[in-house]
């Protein structure tokens, strides 16, 4: 078929039936079947054939005049090329309808089938008819008409349908109009509406299906309405092809699928209007491709989709879209607007607050032409990260109408540099993070309120900003800001300072600090509030890698210019006196209000000073400041400090006395008797309070510990001069501190197990030299129970000890003597790393101890035999000592910081003790009250020993 009508085409016959109703009727088999072809009025050729009719060559309905066919019941004609309404007179019917014997009605043209060549043909197809030819025409010529109506289903659920090997032209030259309805099919390669033709899908299960190009306005106008759940598809579409085109898609369930792209306005004006719950989809889009374009998406559900690439509006020519009313675009490829110079796209989304427009798209691109972009209610939605979504917008501006616009980020990062107009809600909502670099101070003055997701303003956003969701950020500057619960404001993008330009309320929202916590001069996070505060707002401060240091002013991290009756409550991770702390490295920082050097300027503080408040004016005395008298420390430093001492404290050497006994025997003026071998064994309580004459953290502790120490010893030598023994032991001890500093207390349960040597030598005159050494190894859990949480637990531990004592045995009388001795013993211990619950990487770094004992005792000694004729003595001593630790204490670091404790260097000792021996068994113990002289009593502790000792 080509254009020009019946004048192109070549008749096989010209055959004219005047005469009137021609029936056929089948035999009886056919009957059986009910198959029904009837005919009647011009019909060429003739005459009908029932039930199959194989026409052989071309069939004319109406070629002259009015002619009608009926194909019924299961019916079939067969032809060559079929024409409905052939002449400028003709004026034809064709019927085909139903199924009989379970075959449908069909009408087979190997050609094409022209409905309305010239004249005026109609074409129905009902009830599960089957219609198929080449090419389709309805109205070819130039005052042609035609219609086709393609509807319903047979009773086997089969569709009507007109099949379509090649092309379909609804309005060729003349009026055309397609009807396919009620679950009625059509199909095609290309379909094509042109000369004021017009179709109509409509009805669930309807169908229009071109595997080429649908395009409606071909060579002249053309419409489309698809309806009530009806589909068309097509490889692609074009509205507006080279004459106008309107199309209207309505309805639930409504569809237009294009495999490829679908153009609205090619090289003549196109209209799509997709409406209640309708949609369209492509892999991409033009609005204006060479010409006017226009297209409006509108109410709940309905929807055009188009991916993976982008819709262009306004490429050559002039474009426009409408999202509205619930109605939704989505281009994934992104949405360019006035592509070439002189062209035009336009872009609105609108809708009331509770039935948005929606855009959703991969960015928003300016072109050489001009571009306009409004949001009067409408909702964007990013569908992947861009860091310049409105691109090539700079010299433009997004224009904000009354009912506002919602950005919702939907787990990607966006940045938007052009500026804000209007006075309509700016909304950030869903998941990940909307930047805004442009200056929309002087343009913007809408309300602006983050639900979800972070909004980073790295520019200037003018009117008011509402936190309710999410987190607001950037270094830039908002409005007078409500931060609600829920809400957190974080000023900078990692480290930087947020400029509020107005009053802030804090309604229970969070702020968020990031800074390098050290001195006053640290990096920080700040946020700047020009007027007056008010309400409450939660702090937190998330460090970045400061280790801590002592500050006097403090890190300002919140500037308000006008009155500040806002309250900043720091969310701490510990506590200082009542107050909420965070912790870096060895200190702690609380969050305080107005500055040292100026009191009244109501700014908010990060201070690790640990201070005597300003007191106010009275008659008596003027206003004092604040004084600084060092810094916070960390709740767990008290504990660290203290470590050191707690080792220490399992680790001490004891005097010769106190670990075997006495092995002088019998009168005080005889020599020394330490023959033969014996095994001893001894236990010890302390309880030790301990004031320290230096302490970093004026920590001071509690120790209660037990020991448990078992030898053997044995003579290795012995002249005239003397004799001299060795021995081995093996000991086990635990200890319980309970530490106090006015930043925390804690505990330490620590214990510890080793072996041991001793050489000791026994003069025949009295004189005495005992060598010991002794290798501990320990394991400590370490608790802060102002913080609430254990800070180590099974750290192991290594330590020895040497000592060295002299005594000499002086007789005053048969029963008593005096012994001067000394000691010095050297004792050090070391404790693996680790870090704390804080980050604080703890270190013990000193672990040293020597300290030099002078004492005398005053013995009282007596012998005798028993009964049974054995060997008893018995005897009781007094001694007192004095104690001087020569180094300088114990040293953990914390994060670097070092945390000494040294206890008072002078102590002095009483002590009582007993021995009683009988046969090859002594038993013997001490009791012995130490105490600091410095500072008398503050310092002290308790000691209660008791051994036995089996010779043989």
């Amino acid at each position: 078929m080509v254009k020009g009508g019946s004048a192109a085409r070549c008749y096989r016959r010209n055959l004219s039936l005047s005469t009137a109703l021609v029936a056929v009727v089948c035999a009886t088999g056919s009957q059986a079947n009910a198959q029904v072809v009837t005919g009647s009025g011009d019909l060429n050729p003739g005459p009908v054939q029932s039930p199959n009719w194989a026409v052989g060559s071309d069939l004319r309905i109406g070629d002259v005049g009015t002619g009608q066919l009926n194909i019924t019941a299961g019916g079939t004609v067969t032809n060559d090329l079929g024409t409905i309404g052939n002449g400028a007179a003709g004026n034809g019917t064709v019927t085909v309808s139903g199924v009989g014997g379970g075959i449908a009605s069909t009408w087979t043209n190997a050609g094409d089938l022209v409905v309305g060549q010239s004249g005026a043909g109609s074409l129905s197809v009902l009830d599960g008819g089957k219609v198929s030819s080449q090419t389709g025409y309805i109205a070819a010529d130039v005052g042609s008409q035609g219609t086709v109506t393609v509807s319903g289903v047979n009773s086997n659920g089969s569709a009507s349908t007109w099949t379509n090997a090649g092309d379909l032209y609804v309005g060729y030259d003349g009026a055309g109009t397609l009807q396919v309805l009620a679950g009625g099919r059509v199909s095609n390669v290309s379909g094509n509406i042109s000369g004021g033709g017009n179709a109509l899908i409509s009805g669930q299960g309807s169908s229009w299906q071109s595997s080429g190009r649908l395009t409606v306005g071909l060579f002249g106008a053309g419409t489309l309405r698809v309806e009530d759940g009806a589909t068309v598809s097509s490889a692609d579409g074009v509205v507006g092809s080279s004459a106008e085109g309107d199309v209207v898609l309505t309805g639930a369930g409504t569809t237009w699928t294009n495999a490829g792209q679908f153009t609205v306005g090619s090289f003549d004006t196109g209209t799509l209007r997709i409406e209640a719950g309708a949609t369209v989809t492509s892999n991409q889009g033009y609005v204006g491709a060479n010409s006017t374009g226009t297209v409006t998406v509108t109410g709940a559900g309905s929807k055009w989709v188009m991916s993976p690439f982008n819709l262009t509006i306004g490429n050559f020519g002039a474009g426009s879209l409408t999202v509205e009313n619930g109605g939704l675009v989505r281009a994934e490829g992104g949405v360019l607007l006035g592509v070439n110079a002189g062209v035009s796209g336009t872009l609105l989304v609108q809708g009331p607050m509770n039935n948005r427009g929606v855009l959703e798209t991969g960015g928003i691109r300016g072109g050489a032409g001009t571009a306009s972009a409004t949001f009067d209610g409408g909702l964007l939605r990013a569908t992947r990260s861009n860091s310049t979504f409105f691109n090539n917008f700079d010299s433009r501006t997004i224009n904000i109408g009354a009912n506002g616009l919602v950005i919702d980020t939907d787990g990607h990062d966006i940045g938007i540099s052009p500026t804000f107009t209007g006075a309509g809600a700016l909304i950030k909502d869903g998941l990940g993070k909307l930047e805004l670099t442009g200056n929309s101070g002087a343009t913007y003055s809408g309300a602006g309120s983050v639900l979800a997701g972070t909004l980073a303003v790295n520019g200037v956003l003018g009117g008011t900003m509402e936190v309710i969701g999410g987190r607001l950020q950037g270094t830039g500057a908002v409005g007078a800001t409500i931060n609600q619960p829920g809400g957190t404001i974080a000023p900078g993008n990692s480290i930087g300072t947020l400029t509020i330009n107005g009053n802030y309320l804090g309604n229970g929202g969070q702020l968020e600090i990031e800074t390098v916590l050290g001195g006053d001069a640290s990096p920080s996070d700040r946020l700047v509030i020009t007027g007056s505060t008010a309400g409450t707002t939660l702090v937190t401060v998330l460090n970045q890698g400061g280790a801590g240091a002592q500050t006097i002013e403090g890190i300002k991290v919140v500037d308000v210019g006008g009155a500040s009756n806002g309250v900043f409550t720091l969310q701490g991770t510990t506590v200082f006196q009542g107050q909420p702390a965070v912790v870096a490295g060895a200190y702690a920082y609380t969050l305080q209000k107005n500055g040292i050097g100026t009191p009244n300027d109501g700014d908010w503080y990060l201070r690790s000073a640990y201070m005597v408040p300003a007191s106010p004016a009275s008659p008596s005395s003027p206003a004092s400041p604040p004084i600084v008298l060092g810094p916070i420390y960390q709740p767990g430093a008290p504990i660290y400090e203290a470590y050191g001492q707690v080792l220490q404290s399992l680790n001490e050497l004891q005097t010769l006395r106190q670990r075997v006994g006495e092995r002088f025997e019998g009168p005080a003026n005889e020599g020394a008797n330490a023959a033969g071998r014996a095994t001893w064994a001894r236990i010890d309580a302390v309880h030790r309070r301990v004031s320290p004459g230096f302490s970093t953290t004026g920590t001071a502790y509690m120790i209660d510990s037990w020991r448990l120490q078992a030898g053997a010893d044995g003579q290795v030598f012995a002249n005239e001069a003397g004799s001299l023994v060795g021995g081995l032991m093996l000991h086990h001890g635990e200890a319980l501190a309970d530490i106090a500093s006015v930043f925390g207390r804690g505990r330490i349960k620590a214990s510890g197990s080793g072996f041991g040597g001793a050489l000791t030598w026994y003069g025949a005159s009295g004189f005495y030299a005992d060598a010991q050494t002794r290798l501990s190894w320990f394991d400590s859990d370490l608790s802060s129970t102002t913080a609430g949480r254990q800070l180590a637990k099974g750290k192991g531990g290594f330590g020895y000890a040497l000592g060295l004592e002299l005594g000499q045995r002086i007789a005053l009388s048969g029963d008593w003597s005096l012994t001067p001795q000394a000691q010095l013993t050297y004792s050090r211990v070391d404790a693996g790393g680790f870090v704390d619950p804080f980050g604080a990487r703890v270190a013990l770094t000193d672990g040293d101890s020597l300290r030099g004992r002078l004492g005398v005792s005053a013995d009282y000694r007596q012998s005798w035999r028993d009964n049974a004729g054995r060997q008893v003595n018995a005897s009781l001593y007094g001694i007192a000592n004095l104690y001087y630790e020569f180094l300088d204490g114990t040293t953990a670091t914390v994060a670097g910081t070092p945390l000494t404790s040294r206890g008072e260097r002078l102590w002095g000792g009483l002590g009582l003790g007993a021995k009683f021996e009988t046969g090859r068994y002594a038993l013997y113990g001490e009791v012995e009250a130490q105490t600091s002289l410095v500072h008398f009593a503050d310092s002290h502790s308790i000691t209660g020993r008791a051994g036995l000792r089996v010779s043989w």
